[in-house]
């Protein structure tokens, strides 16, 4: 038989080995799943902000429909938006608009829905007056000096918006044959804004991983995210 303190060194090492073999897996396991874990939230990143630019597509169209001819009349339009099938390019678009840039006595401008599609989930958005709200007006006023598409909240042009949250994205329009380089140019000759309002609730529907695997996100409005 062995020696007592043969038995015990030799438990002792297995006993060692089992550890760190059992500290080894549970570190591989960790790593992989981690890895996983980034991968998952690699793709869920990229596919939210692809369903969020999306939108902007259709405005840079209706954009080149504006530059092609001098006034677009409601019928074309409304041919233009029926071209784009929302409900599969466009998941959550609730709708299309053009909000004409009116001057006022006081020097300040109301921006007035002109067109808006489809108008059966918008009756009340004709003749709304999207700088009305100091929010939506900030939006406006940044998307016209910048010259590039800006966001404003949902209650800017939706009457869904008390059902679902969601976004509008806003891109201006200025008059033909201007040149507008700077902020300041771009406001004098701003003609409007085209917008395109969409609900998170359907933008979002269906954002699940390839793979089959589920996570929970969390979407926040500028700075909020700081705060969690």
């Amino acid at each position: 038989p062995r020696p007592v303190g043969e038995s015990i060194a030799v438990l002792v090492l297995g006993l060692l080995l089992t550890g760190v073999g059992a500290t080894w897996l549970w570190r591989n396991i960790e790593v992989n799943e981690q890895y996983r874990f980034d991968r998952m939230a690699a793709r869920l990143k990229a596919d939210i902000e692809h369903r969020f630019e999306l939108p902007t597509y259709g405005l840079e169209g209706l954009r080149a429909l504006y530059a092609a001819t001098r006034t677009v009349e409601p019928l074309q339009f409304r041919a233009y938006v029926e071209s784009h099938p929302m409900a599969r390019d466009l998941p959550g678009v609730t709708g299309f608009g053009y909000a004409q840039r009116v001057p006022l006595d006081d020097g300040a401008h109301r921006y007035r829905v002109m067109h808006i599609e489809p108008p059966t989930r918008n009756a009340m958005a004709p003749g709304m007056d999207l700088a009305g709200d100091p929010v939506c007006r900030s939006a406006i006023e940044r998307a016209v000096r910048s010259g590039m598409s800006a966001l404003a909240p949902h209650t800017c042009v939706s009457q869904e918006a008390a059902q679902q949250p969601g976004f509008v994205h806003l891109l201006p329009l200025y008059r033909d044959g201007t040149d507008a380089m700077t902020p300041s140019q771009r406001e004098a000759t701003a003609a409007g804004v085209l917008y395109v309002s969409f609900g998170l609730a359907e933008l979002l529907a269906n954002t699940v991983d390839a793979e089959g695997q589920t996570v929970d996100f969390e979407l926040f409005d500028g700075d909020a995210a700081n705060d969690h």
